[in-house]
Formats: C-alpha cells, structure tokens, sequence
C-alpha cells in the first residue's frame, strides 16, 4: 500500500509506502494557492489523480 502527494509540476513525489493492512500516509505538502497531485495504490491497483487546486 502506498500514498503519495506533490505540487503539480514538481518531480518530487512525498510518500508512505509499505506492508501495511489498514492505511498509508498521512503524507503532507506546504502548497498555499498551488495545485496538488496525489496518488494511492494497493496491491497492484493504483489511482492518480492531478484533483485539488487552492
């Protein structure tokens, strides 16, 4: 399982990934006024979504 987030143009993802069975993350990013790209899989599902802009 693992979560992820960045600032959209970044090339820097900030991830938590492991065994887990319950969640990952929390994962954080400082982006006043500025889009986010977040991402979350488990096992070999995966869902990206470039969803939050403020």
């Amino acid at each position: 399982m693992d979560a992820g987030i960045k600032i959209s143009g970044s090339s820097t993802w900030i991830h938590d990934g492991g065994n887990y069975t319950t969640y990952a993350g929390p994962v954080k990013v400082y982006a006043p006024g500025q889009c986010i790209d977040w991402y979350g899989t488990i096992a070999s599902t995966a869902v990206q979504y470039n969803s939050h802009c403020g």
